[in-house]
């Protein structure tokens, strides 16, 4: 589950289920019987969930970017690419209660639940219903809502719960914020991007401010108790003392504390966000090396995938890959409360149809960690290092390290020329790992062509394109190879 979709109430899911449904489908199109069988929807509810998306879409100002038809035995979606599916649930987040409860109660205007239930024109079992909910769910990442409606618990897991949930809802709106707290997270910008000589990207740059803006906000609640869980693993020596005292020189730090511990704290919670964000490396990145706890996770997942595959533990070391292991390890430990959810939703089916061999070893993988105590924390982070892992060998592990290329034959009308043509596209596709062969051969298995001879119809796989080829050729034949390296 994505870490902000409970919050959203029974009717928002639905309708964002069915608008994913479609979405997520290649000709953004489904079945009407085949989304209500899957969705548990009768006729009626279906055409009800449309007509609903309709006007949310006028409502929220997506008008223009989305238009979801039934017609006949289909329901469609019409896009106009400018826009997906996670604005949509940012607009339901933000109209819900629960997230408008949160909100009141972190900027510290929840007084009562009959005076929030007066104000909002709701009636008071519902207002105390959803507050009990967020309690409970809370909890689990160890957030406390105090009887004085103040967030309490592990003050790290409040900012870094508040971050997500702002980033996903305002995007690049700061409005809402006290003013003091923008402007002393410019100020802190515009210094550490001179520090590290770095340009973030316009959305790490957002997602950088929002990070501030509340930890300002919060500033000075890092007390001696919360240090104690918080604090755990900032005890080693991750960044040099030049690095940390210059930023606890600065306003923003400050503002929050002008206790030395607690602003060395602060400073260093600020540098672990940008470490394992990824916006600062190299040393940093070396000295994780040394705390014994996360190399025992980064070997544990190397000696894993060098067993599975048979691979050469030495060439594995060359892609550099312990850098990012350690780096999401660092994470599974700072960013303990990730253990129950992900930050964004995935279409799985996707990742197991096109990375099935990467996919089905990080499932294998965490599984095997279960019942071991030395790797519990892999276990009990499952649900978020599952992507984690499966994405950093997706960009560390060529395809051809771990699986034998599915061997080609190009073959069309048109010529040398235009057979060139096709093959260089085609290499272009460097997650399909394919050798073109200069003639057809016992290790071929796939003939790619414009005309299909006979003779070859019962021997060997063939694919006959349109020339130019369409989009749809394309994902006919990356299914085609796919399907032939799962028979392997």
């Amino acid at each position: 589950m994505a870490i902000h979709e409970w919050l959203l109430d029974k009717e928002s899911k639905r309708k964002l289920a069915l608008f994913r449904s479609i979405e997520e489908n290649d000709g953004l199109a489904e079945e009407s019987e085949i989304l209500m069988e899957n969705l548990d929807l009768s006729e009626f509810l279906l055409k009800k969930t449309v007509n609903e998306l309709n006007a949310d879409f006028e409502k929220f100002k997506l008008k223009g970017y989305f238009q979801v038809r039934l017609e006949g035995s289909k329901v469609s979606l019409k896009e106009k690419g400018l826009a997906t599916s996670e604005f949509l649930e940012s607009a339901y987040i933000r109209e819900s209660i629960a997230f408008n409860l949160l909100h009141t109660i972190f900027f510290q205007k929840f007084i009562s639940v009959n005076d929030y239930a007066m104000e909002h024109y709701v009636s008071y079992p519902i207002v105390y219903k959803e507050l009990k909910k967020l309690r409970d769910r809370l909890s689990q990442l160890d957030i406390v809502i105090t009887k004085k409606f103040q967030f309490e618990g592990s003050e790290w897991a409040v900012r870094q719960f508040f971050y997500v949930l702002y980033f996903k809802v305002y995007k690049d709106s700061f409005d809402f914020y006290p003013k003091n707290s923008v402007s002393y997270s410019e100020q802190l910008i515009e210094t550490m991007q001179e520090m590290y000589a770095i340009r973030l990207s316009d959305q790490s740059l957002v997602k950088f401010k929002h990070y501030l803006c509340i930890t300002q906000y919060r500033g000075g609640r890092l007390n001696v108790e919360s240090q104690k869980k918080d604090a755990s693993l900032l005890d080693h020596n991750i960044f040099a003392v030049d690095e940390i005292q210059q930023i606890q020189d600065t306003p923003f730090i400050s503002s929050i504390s002008k206790e030395a511990l607690l602003a060395q704290n602060e400073t260093l919670f600020i540098l672990s966000f940008l470490l394992i964000e990824g916006y600062i490396s190299e040393k940093s990145n070396e000295k994780l090396q040394e705390i014994p706890k996360i190399k025992q996770l980064s070997k544990h997942f190397i000696e894993a995938l060098v067993e599975q595959f048979s691979l050469n533990k030495k060439k594995i070391m060359e892609t550099n890959i312990f850098e990012p292991l350690n780096k999401i390890h660092y994470k599974a430990y700072l960013l303990d409360y990730f253990k129950y959810y992900t930050s964004k939703q995935f279409n799985m089916y996707y990742f197991q149809q096109n990375y099935g061999l990467f996919f089905d070893f990080c499932k294998t993988f965490i599984f095997s960690c279960k019942e071991n105590s030395r790797y519990q924390k892999i276990w009990e982070n499952r649900v978020s290092l599952f992507y984690e892992y499966l994405f950093v060998l997706i960009d560390y592990i060529p395809l051809a390290l771990i699986a034998p290329p599915v061997h080609i034959y190009i073959d069309f009308s048109l010529g040398k020329f235009y057979n060139e043509y096709i093959k260089k596209n085609i290499f272009s596709f460097d997650t399909l790992n394919v050798v073109v062969d200069s003639y057809i051969g016992e290790k071929t298995s796939l003939i790619l062509t414009d005309y299909l001879m006979e003779k070859f119809q019962k021997e060997i796989d063939c694919i006959v394109w349109l020339s130019p080829p369409r989009a749809v050729d394309w994902a006919n034949f990356a299914t085609k190879v796919i399907e032939i390296r799962q028979e392997k």
